[in-house]
């Protein structure tokens, strides 16, 4: 196992253990292609998870363009 894949695992063991029942833990990738960990309810919607994964990633919300570019570009998924 690499150095990164162990730094990667210790990272993750560290936020898996700060979730609590009914909790998960999600991850999302920086542009430097590191992982980020994070944790969710395990009922949260893939919307919230996406726009928390965004927020982590770019250090901002989902603007109203953005967020109204993504929900046309789900419906498309849908109807195809």
């Amino acid at each position: 196992m690499s150095k990164r894949d162990r730094r990667n695992r210790r990272a993750f063991n560290r936020v898996s253990l700060k979730a609590g029942d009914g909790e998960q833990v999600c991850a999302t990738l920086t542009k430097e292609n590191e992982p980020v960990y994070f944790i969710m309810p395990v009922d949260a919607s893939d919307e919230d998870v996406r726009a928390e994964a965004f927020r982590l990633r770019n250090g901002r919300g989902l603007s109203g363009l953005e967020k109204s570019l993504l929900q046309f570009v789900e419906r498309e998924q849908v109807d195809a």
